[in-house]
């Protein structure tokens, strides 16, 4: 089976990195991966260095007003598709899948729409209106499919739903041993996220500015990269750092490849977004044993269990996340058995094989 992934973005963030993942995890299953990427980045350059076939398209929008541009695009993708001919396409997010979706209707090749983000009604009613809708729709969470899921079923009833978890490589992450006869060795905590606004790396810094108070030698750490979209939100980041004093305690690391590397050597990961759904790098902190803090946002209480693997904390509330960072540097028994359970949790749930399995029973579903 020959399976045409559409990546919504040329950096690897956390939507590529499902796909990075389910491209390694479906090698052995007779499935044959290759990737459309809108322009040439590091994502492009992971899925080669992976041996996954690459392809560079920016698709346009169907407009109607725009006629000329809408038919260019039906002929770049009519042209990709009789050069790949795969028996399924898999759309990364809602804007690849409505730019493809005339063509892959015209040559009758299944569509797929993975929807990573919770949508409202009146983008539901519009994305697919007028043109021809997905033969299913593929959510990260059941939070996700819980939320979007019925405005698509509405406007799109004949399209399949399915809720199929994100996934990581298990076997690239492992837990560190953990002393329980000295003093806490919690010295690096953590948080993988792009550098804009609703990822709220200012709530992160300011929790560092609260425990810093009562453990400076604690060290704070942010990968993610500084985007577009973000505008000046970097430079803002950088001025509270500096408004705290911070600058010996908070580092931003930018885009790491190598996120397993940095897992091994930090204790804690944070989450303080105010929008996720179901955020891949915290599926990874948990695969490294590694406790959570985050705020209770989309589906990350699928992968945090309240009390057990970690805490959730309402948005904006630093202060709440703060006490939940403390008390885990204070009770070294506590992190260990969360340590132990994140892991265990994400062995049964997010384990890429179980991901691999289910999406090729939809795509073979689909085929029939």
């Amino acid at each position: 089976m020959k399976v045409l992934y559409l990546a919504a973005a040329s950096h690897v963030a956390g939507g590529n990195r499902f796909l990075l993942n389910l491209f390694d995890a479906t090698k052995g299953q007779g499935i044959e991966s290759i990737v459309v990427v809108p322009a040439s980045g590091n994502m492009e350059s992971e899925a080669h260095n992976q041996g996954t076939q690459t392809e560079i398209y920016t698709t346009e929008q169907p407009n109607f007003n725009q006629p000329f541009k809408t038919i260019k695009n039906l002929f770049a993708w009519l042209k990709i598709l009789r050069k790949h001919r795969p028996d399924v396409i898999h759309a990364n997010d809602f804007w690849v899948a409505r730019g493809v979706c005339q063509a892959a209707s015209l040559l009758s090749i299944p569509l797929v729409c993975h929807v990573h983000f919770k949508q409202n009604a009146e983008f539901c009613e519009w994305v697919f209106k007028g043109l021809k809708e997905p033969k299913a729709f593929v959510f990260c969470s059941h939070a996700t499919q819980l939320d979007t899921g019925p405005a698509l079923q509405k406007y799109y009833p004949n399209a399949a739903q399915y809720a199929v978890h994100n996934s990581v490589d298990i076997d690239k992450f492992s837990p560190k041993e953990i002393d329980l006869k000295g003093e806490s060795s919690i010295s690096q905590i953590g948080m993988i996220a792009n550098i804009i606004p609703r990822k709220r790396i200012d709530d992160f810094i300011e929790v560092a500015a609260i425990v810093n108070q009562q453990y400076p030698h604690i060290q704070f750490k942010v990968i993610g990269a500084e985007l577009k979209e973000g505008g000046n939100y970097g430079d803002t980041i950088r001025q509270l750092i500096k408004k705290h004093k911070l600058e010996k305690v908070v580092t931003l690391l930018g885009f790491q490849s190598n996120v397993d590397v940095f897992l091994k050597k930090w204790d804690l990961v944070l989450c303080s977004a105010e929008h996720e759904e179901l955020p891949i790098s915290l599926i990874e902190a948990a695969a490294s044993g590694l406790p959570i803090v985050s705020t209770n946002v989309g589906g990350i209480s699928e992968i945090v269990e309240q009390g057990k693997s970690g805490y959730l904390v309402d948005v904006f509330d630093t202060k709440a996340m703060a006490e939940k960072v403390i008390s885990l540097v204070q009770d070294m028994p506590l992190y260990a058995s969360m340590s132990s359970e994140a892991r265990r949790s994400a062995e049964e749930k997010f384990h890429p094989q179980i991901t691999a399995d289910k999406l090729k029973t939809i795509y073979q579903s689909l085929l029939t």
